[in-house]
């Protein structure tokens, strides 16, 4: 059944196409009562008359009902129309993380941060004995503020389903799939963290880890080939964490993370700072060490930053006070690199009373301020590095930072290259950051 702009169908008007794939159409549609903007997915006629792509369809709806997290595209109702099955979802604005790569490989914080948010989601969605079974970059939707959006639940496995295809039928992308789904052999878990592993291998790297010609050439592949190691690939990625994503790889799922959540916390202390590898560990100074400040200074930052940072504080202070002169710069740019608005506001002022440095007015205030040409001239700086989607960044960043000096660090951690990366770090930038 297709529709027509303007038409009214089960209440809802359809004003446009989102897309089109093997299980269905999606439209964008309006609730004319609400004024709200939904998407609308729509079993296509040609499947009407089979069985059991009628049935996956259902199932997809009862599944997806299912489940209500902040990273899982809602399911808020869904209806039979001429003997169509509908389903009325959340529409997402923003863009697929497939399209995210049109724009190049991402800094390994924003990498980070997707790759815990569709943890998150796999993690709520399998305590509920639901496997996906469908990872992969056009199944994962990035709104403007940054976050992530799970989408098609199209193939997933519920926990009453024992097969849900016919014997030696090959669902889902080949080049996300893991070795037993290639294979046509049941799947759990341990499957969806295999494709979330190969989403976040080329999410920093660029590629996947297992390429090939040919439909063949890609299942041999993923049942043979072990990929190289994603640090080799790219020199962003630190040995620690590409151990971590390379677990994630393993031919056999006994031998990875065993649970989402497990995946997650492994990956968790990468969110705002690189560890040290082991073999690499002896190479970090001790804080006393620094000629630049006293030992006893740089344990008080410690101790401040441990409050918010956990363990990873001490090696946060190690790398930083390497790269600035001052303790109000140092305790600028530690600020930076915590995730939370609430926890860098904290330590800002922390740190102020501690060391007698003028604290950061509040984040709305700071907000109010930016003036429009610096941000523009820090937007065209960064899009010489990463294309367009610097405008998205800009302004999710302006939000969070309190000064010109802390916006230009959070946003060169989301350059790939090192060269751009000190390219803008050391750009000149003309105009003020307030006024």
């Amino acid at each position: 059944m297709n529709f027509e702009i303007g038409q009214i169908v089960g209440g809802y008007e359809i004003i446009g196409t989102i897309g089109a794939g093997g299980m269905g159409t999606v439209y964008r549609v309006r609730n004319p009562i609400t004024d709200r903007i939904d998407a609308m997915k729509v079993l296509l006629p040609d499947l009407c008359g089979s069985p059991d792509l009628a049935s996956r369809f259902l199932r997809e709806i009862k599944i997806h009902a299912s489940l209500r997290h902040p990273n899982i595209a809602a399911l808020y109702t869904a209806m039979n129309v001429d003997n169509s099955l509908l389903m009325v979802m959340e529409f997402v604005e923003g863009m697929t993380l497939d399209s995210r790569f049109q724009y190049g490989t991402l800094g390994i914080g924003e990498a980070m941060e997707y790759s815990l948010q569709i943890l998150s989601a796999l993690a709520f969605a399998h305590q509920k004995g639901i496997v996906h079974r469908d990872i992969k970059p056009s199944n994962i939707m990035i709104t403007a503020e940054g976050l992530v959006k799970l989408l098609d639940f199209g193939i997933a496995r519920g926990p009453s389903d024992l097969r849900i295809t016919q014997a030696g039928m090959v669902v889902g992308s080949l080049l996300y799939m893991s070795p037993e789904q290639v294979m046509g052999g049941n799947v759990d878990e341990r499957s969806d963290l295999y494709s979330t592993g190969v989403t976040l291998y080329r999410m920093v790297t660029g590629r996947t880890p297992i390429e090939g010609t040919n439909e063949f050439a890609i299942m041999r592949a993923q049942t043979e080939s072990i990929p190289i190691p994603a640090c080799e690939i790219s020199a962003a990625v630190e040995p620690g964490l590409s151990r971590v994503i390379m677990k994630s790889l393993e031919k056999d799922p006994a031998a990875r993370y065993r649970t989402a959540n497990e995946f997650r916390s492994a990956l968790e202390i990468f969110r705002v700072g690189t560890l040290p590898s082991p073999e690499n560990a002896a190479t970090v100074p001790d804080v006393s060490s620094d000629p630049r400040f006293p030992g006893e200074t740089l344990a008080s930052v410690e101790r401040l930053l441990a409050q918010y940072a956990g363990p990873i504080a001490r090696h946060m202070v190690k790398k930083t006070s390497r790269e600035v002169s001052t303790v109000a710069d140092l305790c600028a740019a530690l600020a930076a690199q915590l995730h939370s608005a609430r926890e860098r506001e904290a330590f800002e002022q922390a740190s102020a009373k501690e060391f007698g440095l003028t604290a950061p007015p509040p984040a709305a205030t700071v907000m109010q301020q930016w003036n429009p040409d610096a941000l523009e001239e820090i937007r065209r700086s960064l899009a010489a590095a990463i294309g367009p989607v610097a405008k998205v960044l800009v302004e999710r960043k302006s939000r969070k930072a309190r000064s010109l000096q802390e916006l230009r660090q959070m946003l060169s951690e989301e350059i790939p290259s090192r060269k751009d990366r000190d390219a803008f770090l050391s750009h000149p930038f003309q105009s003020g950051p307030n006024q």
